[in-house]
């Protein structure tokens, strides 16, 4: 479950899996229902509990909830699953008729048997009947009401499917931002610029530089060799000005 099954590019998960119960439901009128029913493990033994619903039984409407036990063994009145392997299975159910609530369009589970509509099948007051079907075993419900059969078991399984096509493009950006992140930091910025003035016959040429790292080393010659660059006279003459963490060197040249 920790390796997904890989596919065209795309990973198939399984999340989950269990049994579903093909029961037959005949109702009090002769109308036969059959279909697998989901049960949902609840436990490493892959006991299951389920939910059967018949809203279109009659005369009355019908409803089973219980048990599967895919290798069934008792303790006396307490029934559980051995082994997880289907090897003797087993369905316990206890049966419900009356009105099973879903008439008025309000939502309900599939895994939840609403039972205050229902009266519950019973041999005798507080005595609920309880159905242990084995495979391919009949039973018949009280006062004439249907029967229910355990006819067989499929399995059912749960997968997620997950794409991720920009993880690519995810992990890309991640990196440059890292790249962008390591050049602010030991890249040092630098500014310089020139700004010419007329004066009269003459034309003064400033040559600044601004370096905002603490450590201005270099920052002078460059100056220097921008000033050269632009017919300065060769000179060692340099006045610096420091604010705070900003270094700044100009020059100036007629």
């Amino acid at each position: 479950m920790n390796h997904p099954l890989q596919l065209d590019g795309v990973s198939v998960f399984l999340v989950g899996h269990g049994y579903a119960p093909v029961l037959t439901v005949t109702d009090g009128d002769g109308n036969v229902t059959k279909e697998p029913v989901v049960f949902l493990p609840q436990d490493s033994t892959f006991a299951s509990f389920g939910v059967v619903k018949l809203p279109d039984a009659s005369p009355r409407q019908l409803g089973f909830e219980g048990m599967f036990y895919p290798t069934f063994a008792s303790t006396g009145r307490d029934p559980y699953s051995a082994f997880p392997d289907a090897l003797r299975p087993v369905v316990s159910l206890f049966g419900y008729s009356g009105d099973l609530g879903m008439d008025d369009g309000a939502p309900q589970s599939v895994y939840q048997l609403d039972t205050a509509g229902l009266d519950r099948f019973e041999r005798a007051p507080g005595n609920p009947v309880r159905f242990d079907l084995e495979l391919g075993e009949t039973m018949q419900l009280p006062d004439g009401q249907g029967s229910i059969s355990f006819d067989g078991y499929q399995r059912w399984v749960k997968l997620q499917v997950s794409d991720t096509p920009g993880k690519g493009l995810a992990l890309g950006g991640i990196v440059v931002g890292l790249l962008g992140l390591m050049g602010s930091l030991f890249v040092r910025r630098r500014r310089t610029w020139v700004r010419v003035t007329p004066r009269g016959d003459r034309t003064l040429v400033e040559v600044a530089g601004l370096d905002r790292s603490t450590v201005a080393e270099g920052l002078e010659d460059e100056v220097r060799r921008l000033a050269e660059a632009l017919g300065a006279p060769p000179t060692d003459h340099r006045s610096t000005d420091s604010r705070s963490t900003d270094s700044s060197t100009r020059s100036a040249t007629p």
